[in-house]
């Protein structure tokens, strides 16, 4: 199971509509898309991989087996930047 690395803060930045991920221990920021944000901001609020590929079906319009693909390789990619910890890891 995947959660959101607590040295990580998200922001929506509404004045040019972009998404960013912010190490606030080693100050590396990460530019996102909208789906890596909606993926992150669920795991904040801790979704599990069926609410996020549900989340992003409905979303954008796509099946859910899609959608799920999708989900669990952005979760891959964010978890070698170092944004997110698996379970019993802090």
């Amino acid at each position: 199971m995947y959660r959101l690395s607590e040295k990580v803060s998200i922001r929506h930045i509404e004045a040019d509509d972009s998404y960013w991920a912010f190490d606030v221990q080693d100050g590396s920021q990460y530019e996102l898309n909208e789906t890596a944000f909606l993926i992150l901001a669920g795991l904040a609020k801790g979704a599990g991989l069926d609410a996020l590929g549900a989340r992003i079906a409905e979303e954008y319009g796509i099946g859910l087996d899609i959608a799920t693909r999708d989900v669990d390789a952005v979760l891959t990619n964010l978890q070698e930047l170092g944004l997110l910890d698996t379970e019993g890891e802090s």
